[in-house]
């Protein structure tokens, strides 16, 4: 009999009627990164294998880290493998095995075998990103993606103050090419002191640069709104007007 003190520090991969059991993320956790420090305490179940008394020895799992036995099934299963593979039928990953005298042979074989040193590392990059000594590629993807909006950001608020600044002065924003207005000239003179400016206007994408005629037209006509928008909520706060 086992008692809840050696019994395996992570959930049984096995419900009462025999199926593999759902796993959530701290489930995988413990399989993946909790030993079973106490398995020599525990009373494995003997059963005659191949004419002799045999039952599971607890060294196998300490030569075999990924290793992880079932109570309810007197069974070990592969952890990486179980969680990682992707659904075929296979010994360690998706049937449990419980063989003790043909054991030896069939982990040595299953060490070697491509698809679980892959999911070796999968389970190894699963178990840092969730103690957090690892970013997730969704979260990397999502930190790309919020640099990329802060960057455009930056660029088009330049982009703006300069509007602004020849709106207020009362100066043509055009000339006789693009490249020598007025416009470009400034946005030039505000890059020499700003590196992602003068990266951007360098080496930007023609159909991204945000410094063309049309831009410069919505973006003259979008201050416009926003200034007449200011006027007309300061008249209407006015107690001189209806």
């Amino acid at each position: 009999m086992s008692t809840v003190l050696c019994d395996p520090p992570y959930r049984d991969v096995f419900t009462v009627s025999g199926r593999l059991a759902d796993l959530d993320e701290n489930d995988k956790l413990s399989l993946l990164s909790k030993p079973w420090n106490d398995a020599h305490k525990y009373k494995f179940p003997s059963r005659f294998i191949g004419g002799k008394l045999r039952h599971f020895n607890e060294n196998w799992l300490k030569s075999h880290h990924w290793l992880v036995y079932s109570v309810s099934m007197d069974s070990v299963m592969c952890a990486p493998c179980l969680i990682f593979s992707n659904g075929k039928s296979r010994t360690l990953s998706s049937t449990p095995f419980n063989d003790w005298k043909n054991i030896s042979t069939v982990l040595a074989r299953h060490c070697v075998d491509e698809v679980h040193k892959n999911n070796i590392v999968m389970a190894d990059n699963f178990v840092d990103i969730l103690n957090g000594k690892k970013e997730s590629i969704i979260c990397k993807l999502s930190s790309t993606a919020k640099e990329t909006v802060q960057h455009n950001r930056h660029i088009l608020a330049k982009i703006i103050q300069v509007v602004l600044l020849l709106g207020k002065q009362n100066i043509p924003f055009r000339g006789h090419t693009e490249e020598r207005s007025n416009f470009m000239a400034v946005l030039q003179s505000h890059a020499q002191t700003d590196p992602l400016l003068a990266n951007h206007l360098q080496h930007g994408k023609d159909n991204a640069r945000y410094t063309s005629p049309e831009i410069q037209n919505e973006l003259i006509s979008l201050c416009a709104d926003q200034v007449r928008q200011q006027i007309i909520s300061e008249c209407r706060k006015s107690d001189f007007l209806p």
